[in-house]
């Protein structure tokens, strides 16, 4: 069943046999031990299980793909999940994935970590310059320059990087 948006979607991960979703929507299918189908453009779909895990790991909870019928490439992965005892197993494995991984005392302790490495590093005075002289030019670029110009230079930006992207796809 399909929604769309809902102020508090709880009861439909909860009442839910598979999740099909993208980014936070496949993050709390697995939360609340549900399969989860990550779906993404141009027909991508593969399940969150332990031999897909490091991918979606490595690459967020996204993908691309190019595939000749989407919907017979979902209705794969979605019969692939027909078995109850399956979709517990993967489940059980997606939730505590999220546990150890983006539970609020485990992300607490590696920002924790990551204070320390900075208190702890010593301080590079070129780095610092650098960084003094990039947060000062910033700051005056957005309080000296018209908003009309930056808005310009953005949409110009954007569309270089669209048509840089573009001649690198043909």
């Amino acid at each position: 069943m399909l929604n769309g948006a809902m102020h508090d979607p709880r009861p439909a991960y909860d009442a839910a046999d598979i999740v099909l979703g993208m980014g936070g929507s496949a993050l709390r299918g697995l939360a609340f031990g549900r399969p989860v189908i990550v779906v993404g453009e141009g027909g991508f779909a593969k399940p969150f299980t332990p031999e897909t895990v490091d991918y979606f790991l490595r690459h967020g909870y996204y993908g691309t793909g190019e595939v000749d019928d989407p919907g017979a490439a979902m209705a794969e992965q979605i019969e692939g999940l027909s078995d109850p005892a399956r979709r517990r197993e993967l489940g059980a494995f997606g939730s505590s994935v999220v546990r150890n991984r983006y539970a609020l005392d485990v992300l607490a302790e590696r920002l924790e970590g990551l204070y320390y490495q900075a208190v702890d590093a010593p301080l590079n005075p070129a780095k610092k310059g650098v960084d003094f002289l990039y947060v000062v030019g910033y700051d005056l670029v957005h309080r000296l320059v018209p908003t009309d110009l930056k808005q310009l230079v953005r949409r110009r930006v954007s569309r270089l990087r669209t048509d840089e992207a573009y001649s690198q796809r043909t």
